[in-house]
């Protein structure tokens, strides 16, 4: 079943945060797959998840771009780590 995602569905958190993120990914039957980059582009971290998922990372400070990929679409976050 593919479901839409939506702007609510999927979060990270703390924002801006010291290092330790949760993300939070929608539920459904799916598999996601996030990408980490930096604010020049460069991959920091990717990896496939369930859904309903709820993931801690560590990243050093910087601005990251966060991308939840779905059959129904892609949803990007800025996240920011002090």
């Amino acid at each position: 079943m593919d479901v839409e995602i939506s702007d609510h569905d999927f979060s990270v958190n703390p924002n801006p945060s010291n290092g330790e993120v949760s993300l939070i990914i929608p539920t459904s039957d799916e598999m996601y797959t996030v990408n980490i980059f930096d604010l020049t582009g460069k991959p920091v971290n990717s990896f496939q998840t369930k859904s309903g998922s709820r993931l801690n990372l560590l990243l050093p400070a910087g601005v990251y771009i966060v991308s939840l990929t779905g059959s129904k679409g892609t949803l990007t976050k800025k996240l920011i780590v002090h």
